[in-house]
Protein backbone atom coordinates (compact mmCIF):
# COMPACT_ATOMS: atom_id res chain seq x y z
CA UNK A 1 0.00 0.00 0.00
CA UNK A 2 1.12 3.50 -0.72
CA UNK A 3 1.63 6.37 1.66
CA UNK A 4 -1.59 7.89 2.93
CA UNK A 5 -3.63 4.85 2.17
CA UNK A 6 -5.89 3.64 4.90
CA UNK A 7 -5.45 0.13 6.14
CA UNK A 8 -8.50 -2.09 6.23
CA UNK A 9 -8.98 -5.68 7.25
CA UNK A 10 -11.72 -8.15 6.67
CA UNK A 11 -13.68 -9.38 9.57
CA UNK A 12 -14.91 -12.94 9.99
CA UNK A 13 -18.36 -11.96 8.73
CA UNK A 14 -16.81 -10.49 5.56
CA UNK A 15 -17.22 -6.83 6.50
CA UNK A 16 -14.39 -4.46 5.93
CA UNK A 17 -13.26 -2.66 9.16
CA UNK A 18 -10.72 -0.04 9.97
CA UNK A 19 -7.60 -1.64 11.37
CA UNK A 20 -7.45 0.78 14.31
CA UNK A 21 -11.10 0.16 15.17
CA UNK A 22 -10.51 -3.55 15.01
CA UNK A 23 -7.58 -3.20 17.40
CA UNK A 24 -9.69 -1.07 19.75
CA UNK A 25 -12.46 -3.62 19.69
CA UNK A 26 -10.09 -6.32 20.71
CA UNK A 27 -8.26 -4.25 23.39
CA UNK A 28 -8.63 -5.22 26.99
CA UNK A 29 -10.53 -2.71 29.20
CA UNK A 30 -8.46 -0.75 31.71
CA UNK A 31 -8.97 -1.95 35.27
CA UNK A 32 -10.77 0.50 37.57
CA UNK A 33 -9.20 1.65 40.81
CA UNK A 34 -11.32 0.61 43.82
CA UNK A 35 -13.34 3.56 45.10
CA UNK A 36 -12.62 5.59 42.01
CA UNK A 37 -16.12 5.01 40.63
CA UNK A 38 -17.74 6.23 43.88
CA UNK A 39 -15.49 9.30 44.02
CA UNK A 40 -16.31 10.23 40.41
CA UNK A 41 -20.00 9.70 41.13
CA UNK A 42 -19.83 11.84 44.28
CA UNK A 43 -17.95 14.62 42.53
CA UNK A 44 -20.43 14.47 39.72
CA UNK A 45 -23.42 14.85 42.05
CA UNK A 46 -21.82 17.73 43.97
CA UNK A 47 -20.78 19.38 40.71
CA UNK A 48 -24.27 19.17 39.25
CA UNK A 49 -25.77 20.46 42.50
CA UNK A 50 -23.39 23.42 42.58
CA UNK A 51 -24.18 24.17 38.93
CA UNK A 52 -27.87 24.44 39.83
CA UNK A 53 -27.17 26.41 43.04
CA UNK A 54 -24.55 29.18 42.67
CA UNK A 55 -24.13 29.55 46.47
CA UNK A 56 -23.16 25.90 46.87
CA UNK A 57 -19.39 26.52 47.23
CA UNK A 58 -19.90 29.17 49.90
CA UNK A 59 -22.30 26.92 51.82
CA UNK A 60 -19.78 24.06 51.76
CA UNK A 61 -17.02 26.35 53.04
CA UNK A 62 -19.22 27.56 55.90
CA UNK A 63 -20.17 23.98 56.78
CA UNK A 64 -16.53 22.90 56.91
CA UNK A 65 -15.68 25.89 59.13
CA UNK A 66 -18.50 24.99 61.52
CA UNK A 67 -17.34 21.38 61.72
CA UNK A 68 -13.77 22.52 62.48
CA UNK A 69 -14.96 24.96 65.18
CA UNK A 70 -17.11 22.26 66.77
CA UNK A 71 -14.17 19.85 66.87
CA UNK A 72 -11.97 22.45 68.58
CA UNK A 73 -14.69 23.27 71.14
CA UNK A 74 -15.19 19.60 72.02
CA UNK A 75 -11.43 19.13 72.47
CA UNK A 76 -11.21 22.14 74.80
CA UNK A 77 -14.22 20.97 76.81
CA UNK A 78 -12.75 17.51 77.18
CA UNK A 79 -9.44 18.92 78.42
CA UNK A 80 -11.27 21.16 80.90
CA UNK A 81 -13.26 18.22 82.25
CA UNK A 82 -10.09 16.22 82.83
CA UNK A 83 -8.50 19.16 84.64
CA UNK A 84 -11.59 19.70 86.80
CA UNK A 85 -11.65 16.04 87.75
CA UNK A 86 -8.08 16.17 89.02
CA UNK A 87 -7.57 16.47 92.77
CA UNK A 88 -7.14 20.07 93.85
CA UNK A 89 -4.08 20.77 95.99
CA UNK A 90 -4.63 21.66 99.62
CA UNK A 91 -3.57 25.19 100.51
CA UNK A 92 -2.58 26.18 104.06
CA UNK A 93 -5.02 28.42 105.90
CA UNK A 94 -5.79 29.65 109.39
CA UNK A 95 -8.84 28.29 111.12
CA UNK A 96 -10.54 27.50 114.42
CA UNK A 97 -12.24 24.35 115.62
CA UNK A 98 -16.01 24.07 115.82
CA UNK A 99 -17.59 26.16 118.62
CA UNK A 100 -14.53 28.42 118.71
CA UNK A 101 -14.59 32.01 117.49
CA UNK A 102 -11.75 33.35 115.34
CA UNK A 103 -10.62 36.96 115.70
CA UNK A 104 -7.30 38.58 114.77
CA UNK A 105 -5.52 35.24 114.29
CA UNK A 106 -6.76 33.96 117.66
CA UNK A 107 -9.40 31.38 118.58
CA UNK A 108 -11.67 31.92 121.56
CA UNK A 109 -14.02 29.60 123.38
CA UNK A 110 -16.59 30.75 125.95
CA UNK A 111 -17.62 27.93 128.27
CA UNK A 112 -20.93 28.23 130.10
CA UNK A 113 -19.82 25.44 132.43
CA UNK A 114 -18.58 26.89 135.69
CA UNK A 115 -15.39 26.00 137.50
CA UNK A 116 -12.75 27.50 139.78
CA UNK A 117 -9.95 29.52 138.26
CA UNK A 118 -7.53 26.56 138.44
CA UNK A 119 -10.18 24.17 137.12
CA UNK A 120 -10.93 26.52 134.24
CA UNK A 121 -7.25 26.73 133.29
CA UNK A 122 -7.04 22.93 133.35
CA UNK A 123 -10.06 22.63 131.03
CA UNK A 124 -8.51 25.07 128.57
CA UNK A 125 -5.23 23.13 128.64
CA UNK A 126 -7.07 20.01 127.50
CA UNK A 127 -7.89 21.87 124.27
CA UNK A 128 -4.30 23.05 123.75
CA UNK A 129 -5.26 26.49 125.00
CA UNK A 130 -5.16 28.60 128.14
CA UNK A 131 -7.41 31.10 129.84
CA UNK A 132 -7.54 34.24 127.70
CA UNK A 133 -4.56 36.39 128.70
CA UNK A 134 -5.81 39.86 127.71
CA UNK A 135 -2.72 40.82 125.72
CA UNK A 136 -4.20 44.02 124.28
CA UNK A 137 -7.00 46.46 125.07
CA UNK A 138 -8.88 45.44 121.92
CA UNK A 139 -8.87 41.88 123.24
CA UNK A 140 -10.51 42.92 126.50
CA UNK A 141 -13.17 44.88 124.63
CA UNK A 142 -13.80 42.00 122.23
CA UNK A 143 -14.10 39.40 124.99
CA UNK A 144 -16.48 41.58 127.00
CA UNK A 145 -18.79 41.62 123.98
CA UNK A 146 -18.24 37.92 123.33
CA UNK A 147 -19.16 36.77 126.85
CA UNK A 148 -22.40 38.76 126.92
CA UNK A 149 -24.00 38.68 130.38
CA UNK A 150 -21.52 36.15 131.78
CA UNK A 151 -18.70 36.91 134.22
CA UNK A 152 -15.83 34.77 132.91
CA UNK A 153 -12.46 33.85 134.30
CA UNK A 154 -9.47 35.05 132.27
CA UNK A 155 -5.80 34.07 132.36
CA UNK A 156 -4.56 36.66 134.85
CA UNK A 157 -3.89 36.16 138.57
CA UNK A 158 -1.99 37.85 141.33
CA UNK A 159 1.56 36.81 142.16
CA UNK A 160 2.70 38.71 145.24
CA UNK A 161 2.14 42.41 144.65
CA UNK A 162 1.59 42.31 140.91
CA UNK A 163 -0.63 40.57 138.38
CA UNK A 164 0.72 38.05 135.86
CA UNK A 165 -0.68 36.26 132.86
CA UNK A 166 -0.67 32.47 132.80
CA UNK A 167 2.42 32.52 130.54
CA UNK A 168 4.35 34.36 133.27
CA UNK A 169 4.36 37.78 131.56
CA UNK A 170 3.51 40.91 133.50
CA UNK A 171 -0.09 42.11 133.12
CA UNK A 172 0.28 45.69 131.96
CA UNK A 173 -3.32 46.76 132.62
CA UNK A 174 -3.33 46.29 136.39
CA UNK A 175 -4.83 49.75 136.87
CA UNK A 176 -7.99 48.59 135.12
CA UNK A 177 -8.61 45.75 137.58
CA UNK A 178 -11.07 46.39 140.39
CA UNK A 179 -10.25 44.77 143.73
CA UNK A 180 -7.14 43.21 145.24
CA UNK A 181 -8.12 39.54 145.10
CA UNK A 182 -5.94 36.90 143.47
CA UNK A 183 -7.82 35.88 140.30
CA UNK A 184 -9.17 38.09 137.53
CA UNK A 185 -12.43 37.86 135.58
CA UNK A 186 -14.35 40.00 133.12
CA UNK A 187 -17.58 41.62 134.22
CA UNK A 188 -19.78 43.90 132.11
CA UNK A 189 -17.42 46.59 130.76
CA UNK A 190 -14.67 46.21 133.31
CA UNK A 191 -12.11 43.82 134.80
CA UNK A 192 -12.42 42.64 138.41
CA UNK A 193 -10.80 40.19 140.82
CA UNK A 194 -12.11 37.68 143.32
CA UNK A 195 -11.12 34.54 145.21
CA UNK A 196 -9.84 31.83 142.85
CA UNK A 197 -12.06 29.11 144.37
CA UNK A 198 -15.29 30.72 143.16
CA UNK A 199 -16.97 28.96 140.25
CA UNK A 200 -17.51 30.95 137.09
CA UNK A 201 -17.72 30.44 133.34
CA UNK A 202 -14.41 30.93 131.57
CA UNK A 203 -12.84 31.97 128.26
CA UNK A 204 -10.11 29.92 126.59
CA UNK A 205 -7.83 31.24 123.84
CA UNK A 206 -5.13 29.94 121.50
CA UNK A 207 -3.52 31.00 118.23
CA UNK A 208 -5.32 29.98 115.07
CA UNK A 209 -3.90 26.73 113.74
CA UNK A 210 -2.62 26.20 110.21
CA UNK A 211 -5.00 23.79 108.53
CA UNK A 212 -5.31 22.33 105.03
CA UNK A 213 -8.02 24.12 103.04
CA UNK A 214 -9.11 22.67 99.69
CA UNK A 215 -9.34 25.38 96.90
CA UNK A 216 -12.61 25.90 94.91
Amino acid sequence: MGHGEEKFICSKDGNVEDALNAQDKGASPQPEVPGDTWQRSCRGVVGKFCELHPGCALALAVLLALILALSVALAVQSAGSRAAGAALPAAPGLGCASDWVGYRNMCYYVSVNISSWNGSQAQCSRHGASLAMLQEEWEMEFLQRLQGDLDCWVGVRRQGEHLERVDGSNFTFSSLVHGKADCVYLIDNSVASSGCSLHRPYICSKPQAVTAVVEK
